[in-house]
């Protein structure tokens, strides 16, 4: 089998899985990197002037957002400085995500090496939750890209430029996914998966 055929399997195979969970049960979860440079890439003014701002050269450290979404919205945020590994993923489980879960729940992960720890499922199933793993190159299957997306839009917004700054504006950020949103999310992940 070929790896794109192999992979159309995986793809089938984890849309087939879902099919039976009702959304309300699903949480996807992701990380996503924010730094205190970020600035919009566009902007307006009156015609003839030029529209003019400044960025830092210096990004800092990198703050990696660790997030779930479900249906009600995003839950169970943490922010940390620097990327993730796994001792960092397998103590915001424990800490930060276990508390959310209820017996019925599915979290969906993508394959990122810090996820594919044993002790990731051991304490999710724990809870009485399910772990499910995203096939794999199948990003758009995860309705929480989408979110972040809204989160940088965010911050470029608010252009903060201290650590603590990023953490405000990503609260806020936070605030602003509504519900609807989310719903949306997950309505534009299942017609991606009708169209297969």
């Amino acid at each position: 089998m070929a790896a794109s055929e192999r992979d159309g399997a995986w793809r089938a195979q984890f849309v087939a899985d879902l099919a039976a969970v009702p959304p309300s049960d699903l949480l996807y979860l992701d990380e996503s990197g924010f730094q205190t440079n970020m600035t919009r890439t566009y902007a307006r003014c009156p015609r003839g002037q030029r529209a003019i701002d400044t960025v830092p050269r210096s990004r800092g450290k990198n703050l990696t957002l660790l997030c779930a979404l479900t249906l009600a919205g995003p839950t169970a945020p943490l922010a940390v400085e620097g990327g993730v590994n796994g001792h960092v993923f397998v103590a915001y489980v424990k800490r930060v995500l276990v508390p959310v879960l209820h017996p019925g729940h599915v979290v969906v992960l993508d394959n990122l090496g810090a996820h594919l720890r044993p002790k990731v499922r051991e304490l999710i199933e724990a809870t009485g939750a399910l772990l499910v793993y995203l096939s794999p190159y199948s990003p758009n299957l995860n309705p929480i890209e989408f979110t972040s997306s809204k989160l940088k839009a965010a911050l470029r917004a608010l252009a903060t430029r201290t650590r603590e700054g990023v953490i405000d504006a990503l609260r806020l950020a936070l605030d602003a996914v509504t519900p609807s949103d989310a719903r949306g999310c997950f309505q534009h992940v299942l017609s991606l998966q009708l169209m297969r």
